[in-house]
């Protein structure tokens, strides 16, 4: 009886073991392997991401447009203030030599006598400029040579000014006032410079004003 039971057990216990074996291998046989499987794309993330880069160009198109838009508009905009400016500044005035000049605010254009003009600062008659005509056949060596000989004070000759093409460029200074001569030939005339400026305070800056204005000129 003991041995029955005991034969018993023994074939339930290998019965159960070979239930959970088999289990086992079913489980391994069903097992996926992700690793394999073939990567899934939605379709409908594909499309949305060529819709965004689409639009990215299309932003990118419109703003380069935008810009250069900005930039022509910044330019004409640049011109016309400067246009304003100067007008604001000063104007041209028209000689009766056949040039025009531009002349800054507080200086005033006048004709002093045939062939001769002059600009001066209107609160201070003593700073002022002499433009001569002289032709296109005068002869600058001997209008040089007549201020050297009448000069008085320091003379410093071939002085350095702003501005190219000078027939001789002379200064004469003292301790009131300087002097600067120059001529320049502008083709169907040459024009000579006496330039006074008197030593005070607003030496300086009257200088560069009226270095200014007569690089202006020009015959139209």
């Amino acid at each position: 009886m003991n041995w029955k039971k005991l034969s018993v057990t023994v074939a339930a216990f290998f019965i159960i073991a070979g239930c959970s074996t088999n289990e086992e291998g079913m489980n391994d046989d069903q097992g996926i392997d992700t690793d394999d499987e073939p990567e899934v794309i939605d379709q409908e993330d594909s499309i949305e991401e060529e819709e965004v880069e689409g639009d990215n160009d299309n932003n990118e198109e419109s703003s380069n447009e935008d810009g250069s838009e900005s930039t022509d508009n910044t330019e004409e905009a640049t011109d016309e203030d400067q246009s304003e400016e100067q007008a604001d500044s000063g104007q041209y005035e028209q000689s009766d030599s056949g040039y025009e000049v531009y002349v800054l605010n507080d200086y005033v254009f006048t004709p002093e006598e045939p062939r001769r003009d002059q600009i001066y600062v209107e609160d201070d008659g003593l700073a002022f400029t002499r433009i001569i005509s002289n032709g296109p056949e005068a002869e600058m060596d001997l209008i040089k040579d007549n201020i050297i000989e009448f000069a008085e004070g320091q003379l410093i000759e071939d002085v350095e000014i702003p501005m190219d093409g000078l027939e001789y460029s002379l200064l004469v200074e003292d301790e009131e006032v300087k002097t600067y001569y120059f001529a320049k030939s502008y083709g169907s005339d040459i024009l000579s410079f006496e330039m006074f400026i008197p030593v005070n305070a607003d030496s300086e800056r009257v200088e560069e004003e009226f270095w200014t204005m007569v690089d202006s000129l020009s015959f139209p």
